[in-house]
């Protein structure tokens, strides 16, 4: 008897500290790819509902990897010279539910690799 009141207890805490946790999260399912979204990206998007499932949507900007864009005369040292890589952005509105739309082009950003020498 006293094993069985044991057992009894630890069920009841399990469920007492599990259900209000699962109660938070709403039971909603996030696919693979949105997986990777931080709260703080969350937090910090505008709140719109999703056309779909009435959610809010987040907003997140995905880069490309650097490529090879130009190569120039080096400023850092005499001889040599600088490659600019180039990255290209894409800002999207998501939901957890899997929809998705492109909201703009955000263009590109640069990085200097210094090659140069003395």
């Amino acid at each position: 008897m006293k094993h069985f009141k044991i057992l009894l207890l630890a069920i009841t805490l399990i469920a007492v500290c599990w259900l209000p946790v699962n109660a938070q999260e709403g039971h909603h399912h996030v696919s693979d790819d949105l997986a990777l979204v931080s709260e703080d990206d969350l937090a910090r998007a505008p709140v719109v509902p999703c056309p779909l499932c009435t959610r809010p949507t987040y907003e997140v900007t995905e880069w490309t990897d650097y490529y090879y864009y130009e190569e120039v005369d080096c400023i850092h040292k005499p001889h040599g010279t600088d490659m600019i890589l180039r990255s290209n952005g894409t800002t999207y509105q998501r939901c957890h539910c899997g929809y998705s739309r492109v909201l703009s082009d955000e263009g590109y950003r640069e990085k200097t690799e210094c090659h140069g020498y003395y």
